[in-house]
């Protein structure tokens, strides 16, 4: 007869010795079992498991919205312009807010010396807000908490289309042309690695006409691909 243990930390009296993995997926519960027909569960697979959906409705809606944007600048780079106002705002750290200004007033009064209660909206580029949610989100993807965030797969993809993002907005930003045949090609290798990326995080690819719209990049939203 097997005896089945609901805890496997060390200091819990029944811990079996010699144990091993019998299961090591993060989307079912871990099992240990040792020589002394002791089936072990693993206590802590619910915290794991609850990061991605968590990490879903934080960043799904800002990862699909920079998507869409990002994707909305294929036509200009088909062109080779990156002068082109799509391109440009894409990479614009003043043009897209990312948090909006919000009241600080207390119960209706206001307590500020300047007698304004309106706070201020944070700024960024596109690309800037890109890079944490895809971070943060691939983050979110892990099999055990001990694993670096530089030996995720999820994190590894984001980097890889981070650098050459990176060399591209240099170009764009610096010295934007209406022949720029280098950033064209950028764009078409970060373009395959975001694929990569979306596949690892459980969204569609880029192809698939999920992002043709806009999304809401508010917390909270939803944590399914509407």
């Amino acid at each position: 007869m097997v005896q089945l243990i609901a805890n496997c930390h060390p200091e819990n009296p029944f811990y079996p010795a010699n144990l091993r993995w019998l299961s090591s997926s993060p989307y079912h519960l871990f099992f240990f079992a040792s020589s002394q027909n002791v089936l072990c569960v693993q206590y802590k697979w619910r915290k794991l498991i609850s990061t991605i959906p968590i990490a879903k409705r934080r960043y799904y809606g800002r990862v699909q919205e920079a998507v869409h944007e990002f994707l909305l600048m294929g036509p200009a780079i088909v062109k080779g312009d990156m002068t082109d106002p799509v391109v440009q705002d894409f990479f614009d750290v003043s043009k897209t807010v990312i948090v909006e200004a919000k009241r600080q007033d207390v119960n209706g009064q206001c307590t500020k010396k300047d007698a304004t209660c309106k706070g201020k909206e944070i700024r960024d580029s596109r690309y800037n807000d890109m890079k944490a949610s895809m971070y943060l989100l691939g983050n979110a993807f892990r099999i055990n908490q001990t694993k670096a965030p530089d030996n995720l797969p999820t994190v590894q993809a984001a980097k890889k289309f981070f650098k050459v993002m990176d060399n591209m907005e240099k170009r764009v930003v610096k010295k934007p042309s209406t022949s720029d045949t280098a950033s064209q090609k950028l764009y078409l290798e970060a373009l395959d690695i975001l694929d990569t990326y979306l596949d690892l995080v459980e969204l569609p690819p880029t192809d698939s006409g999920n992002y043709d719209k806009e999304f809401d990049t508010k917390v909270g939203a939803t944590a399914r691909i509407m």
